[in-house]
């Protein structure tokens, strides 16, 4: 959580910290931009957290209100109310995050994702279709099998999230 805050002070002053119960845990999330204006919803990338959107979020919070979700489970600030469940199938992922919007008092929004974030914005667009204004799909592969390989990389991307490793 150290390093997370480290990134997360990367984000705009005024950055506001949420917290909304679900039926699976607590979910974290991280918004900026006037309140006013519309919603933008943005899902990170597997292993990550919403901080690492930092990079992003100059030309949009002129325009509008970012909303970065921690994806649960993913070792970040959201936290299962049980490791042994979560949602698991398409379906239950995008109510999930349906519901969210719900919370957060979001009819339809713009859907960023990242990677397994595409993967979930594609889910949230094809079972909720009428909560997507549009979709930006930066790499939409969901999560790779698991292999030691796949397994060491995300780890040493998790800890050291230094420029020449993430490129």
């Amino acid at each position: 959580m150290e390093l997370y805050d480290i990134k997360q002070s990367f984000w705009p002053q005024g950055t506001r910290e949420m917290y909304i119960n679900t039926k699976y845990g607590t979910i974290h999330l991280l918004t900026c931009g006037a309140q006013d204006h519309p919603p933008l919803v943005m899902l990170h990338a597997a292993s990550m957290g919403a901080h690492s959107w930092a990079e992003n979020l100059k030309p949009l919070i002129d325009n509008y209100c970012t909303y970065a979700i921690d994806n649960i489970g993913e070792g970040n600030k959201s936290q299962l109310n049980d490791a042994l469940t979560f949602p698991q199938t398409e379906k239950e992922i995008a109510a999930l995050y349906s519901s969210l919007l719900d919370s957060l008092s979001i009819e339809r929004a713009p859907v960023f994702g990242a990677s397994n974030g595409a993967y979930i914005a594609q889910a949230l667009a094809y079972y909720y279709p009428e909560k997507v204004e549009s979709l930006v799909l930066f790499g939409p592969m969901g999560l790779t099998q698991l292999t030691n390989g796949s397994v060491f990389m995300m780890v040493v991307g998790t800890m050291y999230p230094f420029q020449p490793i993430r490129d």
